[in-house]
C-alpha cells in the first residue's frame, strides 16, 4: 500500500508487524462517527485489538488533504490517528463500498481472513467479536501468588 498521512501530517502508513493480525477499518471521511463507534464497541471485548483506521473520500470533487484533515482534527481525539486516503486505495484494492464502514481482518501474513460492512449494531458486533477473539486474545492479569 502507498504511504498515507494522518490528520496531523504525520506518516501513518500501514506497516504490518510480521506474524500479527490487524483489523483495518475503512470508512468514508463523512462517516467517521461509525468508525469511532466500531472501535469503542470492539475494544470493550478486545482491549488488545490491533487496528489501522483509514478515511476514504466519496465526495466529488475530491476535497483536499487540508479539508479532510481539518474535519478529522475537529472531531477525532488527538491520540487516534486516521490515515487519509484521498485516492481510495484501500477501498479499490479490496473492492469496498465505503458508504458504510468496512472492516477487514488480515492475518499475520496479511491475507484477508474475514470482512464485514455496516454500522456497529449488536448482531454484527457479536459476529465480528467472535471472529476476532482468536486473533486478539485478552491477556488476563496473572493472579498474585500467595
Amino acid at each position: 500500500m502507498p504511504p498515507l498521512t494522518d490528520q496531523y501530517g504525520l506518516n501513518y502508513s500501514f506497516v504490518p508487524v510480521s506474524g500479527e493480525a490487524v483489523l483495518v477499518i475503512v470508512a468514508d471521511a463523512r462517516k467517521l462517527r461509525w468508525l469511532g463507534r466500531w472501535e469503542a464497541k470492539l475494544r470493550q471485548s478486545l482491549p488488545e485489538l490491533n487496528s489501522y483506521r483509514v478515511a476514504g473520500v466519496l465526495d466529488t470533487p475530491t476535497p483536499t488533504y487540508d479539508e479532510v484533515a481539518a474535519v478529522l482534527q475537529r472531531w477525532v481525539p488527538p491520540e487516534v490517528p486516521i490515515a487519509i486516503d484521498l485516492n481510495n486505495t484501500w477501498a479499490t484494492r479490496y473492492q469496498l463500498d465505503i458508504a458504510e464502514p468496512c472492516l477487514l481482518l488480515l492475518d499475520g501474513q496479511q491475507n484477508v481472513v474475514a470482512q464485514w460492512r455496516g454500522r456497529p449494531k449488536k448482531a454484527l458486533v457479536n459476529e465480528v467479536v467472535t471472529t476476532l477473539q482468536p486473533y486478539f486474545p485478552f491477556a488476563a492479569a496473572s493472579a498474585p501468588t500467595p
